[in-house]
């Protein structure tokens, strides 16, 4: 079945679905969770949550950056448009606070 996403673009379900499973799209699923859990008081840091996972603290800093995303790169990356973006290349260096930096920093990705 194909559908039409907000860029007036066709696509088949095979494609949405390996968007949905991407590890970046997963990272972000996660990230936003571990924000949510911070937010509300349910754990105290990310080292917290680190522990809770059962993963290195810093791996769990860079998911969590992923909640600073610009919501175009985001858009872009769930609806298909930036499918060379990958979690190794958002995770990989620190995450500029200006969604303009943001947006040259991984243009060459996307």
């Amino acid at each position: 079945m194909l559908r039409r996403n907000s860029r007036s673009r066709w696509r088949s379900n095979s494609e949405r679905e390996a968007t949905q499973h991407s590890p970046l799209v997963r990272a972000l699923g996660l990230a936003h969770y571990w924000q949510w859990l911070l937010d509300n008081g349910r754990y105290r840091s990310i080292t917290e949550i680190a522990a809770v996972e059962g993963i290195d603290r810093g791996q769990a800093s860079r998911i969590v950056q992923q909640t600073r995303l610009a919501p175009d790169i985001v858009e872009d990356r769930l609806a298909g448009e930036a499918m060379n973006l990958a979690l190794e290349h958002v995770i990989r260096r620190a995450i500029a606070v200006s969604w303009d930096e943001q947006r040259k920093q991984l243009r060459h990705q996307m």
